[in-house]
């Protein structure tokens, strides 16, 4: 919730610290934990929230190095403080775990062309778009699978079990 919420959430910033406070080594907790940071220091304009969602990315890296999402998270707190070129090595990171990450190759795409790298950019770019129509696909996949197991549902009589 806290990942696809676009503002922070109110309630979520204490139980995702608590989570990672009584999980130290489990990555999701930490990267969750970061990004509610980061949603929240972005809005106060505080620059330390960068340093402390940068140690906690750092954290669930450790504990789970094949966490292609907090790699992206990661690539962004460094291109937030313009260090474009630590940044892209974050990113190409990420997009070497999963290739099918879109965002991956879109803020590569943009880190690239940040420090002028357009023939780059340009590819990653392409790349981006390819991950995002698959992505796109799978998920009006997911819909019509939900969609028709909802219209089975919903003819079912009361109290039966669908097949």
């Amino acid at each position: 919730m806290e990942k696809a919420a676009p503002e922070p959430l109110p309630c979520a910033a204490e139980k995702l610290a608590r989570f990672a406070r009584d999980q130290p080594a489990n990555a999701l907790a930490n990267y969750y934990f970061a990004v509610s940071i980061w949603k929240c220091g972005q809005r106060s304009g505080n620059s330390q929230y960068l340093r402390r969602t940068e140690l906690l990315l750092q954290k669930a890296l450790a504990a789970d190095p094949k966490l292609d999402p907090a790699y992206v998270q990661l690539g962004m707190v460094y291109a937030a403080r313009a260090n474009f070129a630590q940044a892209i090595e974050i990113y190409k990171k990420a997009a070497e775990i999963n290739p099918q990450s879109s965002e991956a190759h879109y803020r590569l795409a943009l880190a690239y062309k940040r420090v002028g790298e357009e023939e780059k950019s340009g590819r990653e770019l392409k790349l981006y778009k390819e991950a995002d129509q698959t992505e796109t696909a799978a998920f009006e996949q997911q819909r019509r699978e939900i969609r028709q197991f909802l219209i089975i549902l919903k003819d079912q009589p009361a109290g039966s079990q669908p097949q």
